[in-house]
């Protein structure tokens, strides 16, 4: 069934509709756009063979429903690169109105599969959506995977509301690089100060930035950095197998001790920022004239 009009109204992008055509039989709006993309076809399987019974997707969708809430002006949100459509249905299940646009048509499938209002095939240039229009954006671990990011944050900054808000998250600390990285596409890790550097290169203002996952520091650490030279290089096969455990690890003990030190951290960036962790949480708004 193709989707109603109410669907388009309820995001409230007044003037839009997705260009393309719409294949009720996917749920999916398909753009059409031809989309270069690093990161992996086979990674939105192995994400969403765990995200559902994962810590991590589990503990990233709670810091950004809680940085979204606490900074937007509410309204809908834009996920652009939304891979299987994880933290889109999440924050649908919380009450958000949300449309997504993955490139990779697996990703943008599974997110119509999971309840976003609307998911679209593509990437964010191939929507065409008219200036000042969009009340908040998402990009959740997307910009790492573009060379130079500064012409997405740009089109970004355009589609946004006067009073619009950007958030963005990104894996955090260049030496906590791994041959997970690789396999999924990245260019670069950040630090707030680049992450940062990064948002007002391309014309926004970052109003709240920290660090979290604080306590997968010392074990990434000491994973990546002290027994990685004594590895021998891993087969793509082998990556996909730790990913998947890394993320969702199979031993229920070690499942409930991490869900249960990452609902601390959670409390704990309520009230401050987090001096480290493996990821980078940034909000930002356009920057006023």
């Amino acid at each position: 069934m193709k989707p109603s009009a109410i669907d388009y109204q309820r995001l409230g992008f007044e003037g839009w509709l997705p260009p393309g055509t719409f294949d009720s039989r996917l749920g999916t709006w398909l753009t059409g756009a031809d989309v270069s993309n690093t990161f992996p076809d086979s990674g939105v399987e192995v994400f969403d063979s765990v995200d559902e019974t994962s810590f991590w997707f589990d503990h990233r969708n709670q810091v950004i429903e809680q940085f979204l809430r606490r900074y937007s002006q509410g309204g809908s949100i834009l996920e652009v690169g939304s891979g299987s459509g994880v933290v889109a249905a999440h924050l649908a299940s919380r009450g958000w109105v949300v449309a997504s646009v993955e490139p990779i048509e697996g990703g943008a499938i599974r997110a119509a599969q999971r309840g976003v209002t609307v998911s679209i095939c593509g990437d964010l240039s191939s929507l065409c959506l008219p200036s000042g229009c969009v009340p908040n954006i998402g990009l959740f671990d997307v910009i790492e995977h573009l060379e130079t990011p500064g012409s997405l944050l740009e089109m970004c900054r355009e589609a946004l509301s006067k009073d619009g808000c950007l958030l963005v998250t990104v894996p955090a600390h260049q030496w906590l690089w791994s041959d997970f990285d690789e396999w999924n596409g990245h260019f670069r890790r950040y630090s707030i100060n680049t992450a940062r550097k990064e948002l007002t290169t391309a014309g926004f203002d970052v109003v709240a930035a920290s660090y979290f996952f604080l306590p997968l520091v010392v074990p990434a650490g000491l994973s990546r950095v002290v027994a990685s030279p004594f590895r021998r290089p891993k087969t793509r096969s082998e990556i996909e197998d730790s990913v998947s455990a890394g993320l969702a690890p199979k031993g229920l003990l070690v499942d409930r001790m991490l869900r249960i030190v990452h609902r601390f951290e959670l409390a704990a960036l309520r009230k401050t920022g987090l001096p480290t962790g493996t990821s980078i949480v940034l909000v930002a708004k356009p920057r006023r004239a």
